[in-house]
């Protein structure tokens, strides 16, 4: 059994069309989806009455895989999965992610996007499509103004190789990844101060 203190950041929800696993504690039922949680080690668990409130830094990341949805605070777009499976729930073909929240930027200017993924990613910034990629890397640019966008990157993983990177450049600086401290989003504010058990 593990016992530990919970905290915002690195959160799991887990929603399960049969939440019959025995590896799995039963949370019980919140607008009806009956969740479960998978205590892993490195995440901490919380429980969601679906009110959002509290702001940490990253994105939501929600994963979906054949009925198994998993949502988890990722702190910035720059994963390369090979040919597994991003997390423990989460098969390594066919499954999707979407990740939202809130991306600052530091001046008003033009910033030039860059998506590289494989098998296909969509980059939205302030509900406008900036660019699509499948098996490689694309860019758009778009003037922002100085402050809080919000932003939205959608990814399909058919089969074979999995990433996703997500790039800018601007002004003088040249083509990075976008760090985690340029991203915000929401978390439940009903979080259980334990987990009372789960599995290694």
């Amino acid at each position: 059994e593990i016992s530990r203190t919970s905290t915002a950041k690195n959160c799991i929800i887990q929603d399960f069309e049969d939440s019959s696993d025995p590896k799995l504690l039963p949370l019980g039922n919140y607008g009806g989806i009956t969740q479960t949680m998978p205590v892993d080690k490195g995440s901490s668990a919380i429980q969601s009455n679906r009110e959002f409130s509290t702001s940490v830094q990253g994105l939501t990341g929600t994963y979906t895989c054949k009925g198994i949805r998993i949502v988890r605070i990722d702190s910035k777009i720059d994963y390369d999965w090979g040919k597994g499976s991003p997390m423990t729930g989460i098969g390594s073909d066919s499954w999707n992610a979407e990740w939202s929240g809130t991306i600052t930027v530091p001046e008003s200017t033009t910033y030039t996007f860059y998506l590289q993924c494989d098998d296909k990613g969509t980059l939205y910034i302030d509900g406008d499509r900036i660019t699509s990629s499948s098996t490689g890397t694309t860019k758009n640019s778009k003037y922002l103004s100085k402050g809080e966008h919000s932003i939205k990157i959608d990814y399909t993983q058919d089969t074979g190789s999995d990433y996703i990177h997500l790039y800018w450049s601007y002004g003088n600086v040249s083509k990075t990844i976008i760090p985690s401290s340029c991203f915000t989003t929401n978390i439940p504010t009903n979080i259980p101060t334990t987990d009372q058990r789960g599995y290694t």
